[in-house]
């Protein structure tokens, strides 16, 4: 069993295949997290679970490693729940009442406050295979009245006595996302937060803790990762006393809400994990974890081009049809459509939202295009941003009430346009009937969903005021397959927002779960079609949307070199069967730099292959050459899109060191049998000599064909290969190369 109790010692033990985690009860009736990391003896560790007092100014040192408390009593650390009652006592208690073991890996703490009917189910879900613990928090008011929820957290992790906590984390900005970073905590609290509406690409809601040694391949490692695409906060506090607690959950700020009589709240889920393996082991873990039990489906990425820097707004039918004819010289299997074929949206300023096919764009319609295109042997799909409109538009001068607004204030305009109130039912009801509609005329196999902006003046209209104005929605309720608050899993059953008013903080929550339900409802209408997520660039990549999202836009820098660095600090936390990397023009328009084709594409065939540069204008040479690249990208792509990550030579900092000059990563499939590693030479210095660049992942007992950038086969032993590795002979500026390995029978 994953999970058991031991009842002489009053300890719970959470087992994974490599991982223990222990808490208990201890004799003041506090839940306290005891032990996390390499597998020990449950009962030895008995001796750990006591109450501990300091001073009349530490009274409850053993609440700093508390499995879940509310902010009251002598608890001052980030608390996991605070609240107000009807009466205006502000004071958290919450005592153990039991527990429940569902199954061989499922657990519910039961927690009740000493006099109020508040209720807190803390529950555990064990994916042993991957050394995870899921976990998240359901909060039920038995009162008579509502009570005021301030702040409630996922989970809390403790981190036990290390001699130094170092966390790793990413930082970014539009274009520069996904930059890792390390950095030691001192007492006190580092912060990652976003208030903006979505997940955001300044920070991500994943983290690391290591004692500042771990490396690459060897060190332990704790990690957790947040599923929620709205605001959220990770806090990571750092005590007097020799601990590090970690909290996180919805963010709090502006984050208030009213829960009623009868009502409950789910938390989204917060995924946590330790590993003796290093960043890299880190890394293997989630990825698998993301393609069996997170993503909705096993599919391959299909090779994809997209026309937007190819026309940008300026998008006609015959020239699209003459793109979609190159696009098949080169091999592409999902030609698609981006922004300007709807509305009259001939720039960023005006259409959005007016969600028709522009009849002087597509005089005989959409369809005609969509022929062409499956009739050159490859899927259709389309750009669209719901979520979002122009002054300057149809929906607007019809319903300016939907969107965000303060009434004494004029609406922010970002990229000259505003955010629809998604968490309203008419607004909700509005996006899933235009994208039913689009979905059920049309054969469009992939949607790119877009969202250009961030969250301002989140004002809300009373609920009853909009359904007297505009009626009952046409869709109405948790459509079928609809998850509950927070993208909590299936086994939770579902809470939804009933009994949460609709203002304040709620209006947060609202949009994200909204989101939620219509990407599900739209998944269970439409199996066929596959979905991206997009925020300008990554800025909604977490594991709440990635239950719904076949793929990500993880930046919209496509300068080969700079994804580089994006794409490495992303695969710290997700896998690379999500993430979408595009061939673009050179010199690029970004940076202004010039890289080769063979850099350009080897860059972007680590994660799913889109090509997205004005190919009408390549020459035949040129498109010869990124056709034979496609073709070899779809051998290797199962291997790439399945297999396991090895960052052999990581371009970001590592142990203080600074960066490299050379990047190499190195893909094993599945089975085994196949492997493949990219390299990259950023500059050559100094007529540096030829290196040998040693693998992991391989079978030393084994022989393997060896053969570079399609070069004449050779044969090396595992063992070889493992310790002395590959001679690399890359000579130059931005030179690349791809080495194919197959193990021999």
């Amino acid at each position: 069993m994953s999970i058991v109790y031991l009842e002489k010692h009053r300890l719970f033990e959470i087992r994974t295949a490599r991982t223990s985690y222990l808490f208990g009860v201890n004799e003041k009736g506090t839940v306290q997290h005891l032990y996390w990391g390499a597998p020990v003896e449950a009962a030895d560790c008995a001796g750990l679970l006591r109450g501990r007092h300091h001073s009349s100014f530490d009274a409850d040192v053993d609440r700093e490693t508390e499995e879940y408390g509310g902010w009251g009593g002598c608890g001052y650390a980030e608390p996991g729940l605070k609240a107000t009652f009807a009466d205006g006592v502000r004071d958290v208690r919450l005592n153990y009442e039991g527990y429940e073991i569902w199954g061989d890996n499922e657990l519910v703490l039961r927690l009740k406050d000493e006099h109020y009917e508040l209720r807190v189910d803390v529950r555990y879900k064990a994916v042993p295979e991957h050394d995870l613990i899921e976990r998240y928090v359901q909060v039920s008011n038995g009162e008579a009245q509502p009570v005021r929820i301030e702040q409630v957290m996922a989970a809390i992790w403790s981190v036990q006595r290390l001699p130094a906590y170092r966390m790793t984390h990413v930082a970014g900005r539009w274009a520069g996302e996904y930059q890792l970073r390390r950095t030691f905590l001192s007492e006190g609290k580092k912060t990652i937060e976003s208030r903006r509406g979505f997940t955001g690409p300044h920070a991500n809601p994943w983290l690391a803790i290591d004692d500042g040694s771990a490396g690459e391949e060897t060190g332990s490692v704790w990690f957790g990762a947040l599923g929620w695409s709205g605001n959220w906060k990770i806090v990571a506090e750092k005590t007097t006393f020799g601990h590090v607690r970690i909290a996180g959950g919805v963010n709090d700020f502006d984050g208030a809400f009213s829960l009623a009589p009868g009502a409950s709240y789910t938390s989204p889920v917060f995924v946590g994990g330790f590993t003796a393996g290093g960043f890299g082991g880190m890394s293997r873990s989630l990825h698998r974890y993301e393609r069996e039990c997170v993503l909705p489906t096993r599919k391959l990425r299909k090779v994809l081009y997209n026309s937007w820097e190819a026309t940008e707004f300026a998008v006609t039918a015959e020239g699209q049809k003459a793109l979609a004819r190159q696009a098949a010289r080169l091999g592409v299997e999902r030609f698609v459509v981006d922004d300007g074929w709807f509305g009259q949206r001939h720039s960023d300023r005006a259409g959005l939202g007016d969600w028709y096919v522009n009849p002087e764009k597509f005089p005989n319609g959409l369809q005609e295009l969509i022929d062409e295109v499956k009739s050159l042997g490859m899927e259709f799909g389309l750009w669209v941003e719901p979520e979002s409109v122009n002054p300057d538009s149809e929906l607007y001068r019809k319903h300016p009430e939907w969107t965000y607004q303060f009434p004494t204030r004029t609406g922010t305009q970002l990229r000259n346009q505003l955010l629809l109130n998604l968490g309203l039912p008419e607004v909700k009801s509005f996006v899933l009937g235009f994208m039913t509609d689009l979905l059920s005329t049309y054969d469009i196999r992939f949607i790119k969903w877009d969202m250009n902006r961030t969250v301002t003046e989140p004002g809300v209209v009373p609920l009853r005021e909009h359904f007297e104005e505009s009626g009952r929605p046409e869709y109405d309720g948790h459509p079928e397959g609809a998850v509950s608050l927070g993208g909590a899993e299936p086994w939770t059953g579902s809470a939804g927002m009933e009994g949460i008013e609709h203002s304040g903080g709620s209006v947060w929550l609202r949009h994200a779960e909204h989101l939620y339900e219509i990407w599900a409802e739209l998944r269970a209408r439409f199996p066929d079609v596959e979905f991206e997520t997009c925020a300008g660039g990554g800025s909604r990549i977490d594991l709440g949307i990635l239950r719904y999202a076949d793929q990500a836009w993880i930046s919209d820098n496509t300068d080969a070199r700079d994804r580089l660095a994006i794409q490495e600090g992303f695969s710290y936390a997700y896998a690379p069967a999500v993430m979408m990397c595009w061939v673009t023009e050179s010199p690029h328009g970004f940076n202004g730099r010039s890289l080769p084709l063979s850099y350009r594409f080897h860059s972007s065939m680590m994660g799913g292959l889109g090509i997205g540069a004005d190919i009408g204008k390549w020459p035949d040479d040129e498109i010869a050459e990124a056709a034979a690249y496609v073709e070899l990208y779809k051998r290797i792509r199962p291997i790439v899109l399945e297999g396991d990550l090895y960052r052999l030579e990581p371009l970001g900092p590592g142990n203080g060191q600074e960066r490299s000059n050379l990047a190499v990563y190195e893909y094993v499939g599945p089975d085994g049998e196949e492997a493949v590693a990219f390299v990259f030479l950023q500059s050559q210095h100094f007529g540096s000599e030829l290196l040998h660049l040693p693998l992991r992942g391989l079978d030393p007992q084994a022989a393997y064909e060896v053969r570079v950038n399609e070069g004449e086969p050779a044969v090396r032993s595992g063992s070889t290969l493992l310790h002395l590795g590959v001679p690399i002979g890359l000579r130059g500026d931005y030179k690349s190369l791809l080495i194919r390995l197959k193990k021999l029978p």
